[in-house]
């Protein structure tokens, strides 16, 4: 299995065709592995990112739909891998300029992060996506206060960041 570093690292220096290669043949080899669900899952949302940094949507909705049934299945609804999915959905929905859709899951997603308060899942990520959804969902009100309140969720994101990946 090859590592997520080195496969952002291959996207990020334009190799994005070798990274979606490796993601695949990490999935292709987790699959069969009952005890790897997490790590299945994370190549899921790295490959569904990938797919939708190349404008390819609805391969990128696919890949998450795949993941959101495999951890549904393992650890259920209500478990804090599926806000990680519903953070996935509000990016999908973002990038097609379905801002309620967008708002929607990333709401979704921030409430169930707030009720299981797990370091499991990188938390900034799911803030990061909730304060661009909100800014979005929320500037056709107020301008200036979708962005004091994009501003203070950054910060939120910001502080998860520091304080739970301390290694990056």
């Amino acid at each position: 299995m090859t590592s997520f570093e080195v496969i952002e690292d291959l996207y990020s220096k334009g190799h994005q065709d070798s990274a979606t290669s490796l993601l695949q043949q990490n999935i292709q080899f987790l699959k069969d592995k009952p005890n790897e669900i997490i790590d299945l899952s994370q190549s899921y949302n790295l490959l569904g990112d990938l797919y939708l940094k190349t404008n390819e949507f609805e391969e990128a909705l696919s890949i998450w739909n795949q993941n959101r049934k495999l951890i549904e299945k393992a650890f259920g609804q209500e478990s804090v891998y599926m806000a990680e999915i519903y953070s996935a959905y509000s990016k999908y929905y973002s990038f097609l300029i379905k801002l309620d859709s967008s708002y929607y899951y990333s709401n979704k997603a921030i409430n169930l992060f707030r009720r299981t308060h797990s370091t499991d899942i990188p938390a900034y990520k799911i803030y990061r996506q909730y304060a661009f959804a909100s800014k979005i969902y929320y500037e056709k009100e107020d301008k200036f206060e979708s962005r004091k309140t994009a501003r203070i969720l950054l910060d939120s994101a910001l502080y998860y960041n520091k304080n739970l990946n301390k290694d990056n």
